[in-house]
């Protein structure tokens, strides 16, 4: 849904869901490295941290709500639309547990 609502020049309305897939992703990387949060907390920080170094900036990002993301162009959120598809695809491994 966010590559759909950016690539037809919605890239601010593409936030809420580019927001929520990430936030989704993440939990089920909790859960399958046997971490059980309240559905009412994000993963946090550190756990991504310390699990998906690598993703730590576009979670932040897309966490922070500053204005800063309402100025966002569509370029920057295909970029970070790129970024949370490489988090989608990227594989499980021993360091998740």
């Amino acid at each position: 849904m966010a590559s759909v609502l950016a690539g037809g020049g919605f890239p601010v309305e593409a936030l809420p869901s580019l927001r929520e897939g990430v936030e989704i992703g993440l939990r089920a990387r909790t859960l399958i490295a046997g971490l059980d949060l309240p559905e009412s907390e994000n993963v946090p920080d550190a756990w991504v941290e310390a699990h998906l170094p690598v993703h730590l900036p576009l979670v932040r990002i897309l966490r922070d709500g500053s204005e800063a993301l309402l100025a966002a162009t569509e370029g920057d959120v295909r970029a970070w639309i790129t970024a949370a598809e490489t988090l989608a695809r990227a594989p499980h491994s021993n360091r998740d547990s």
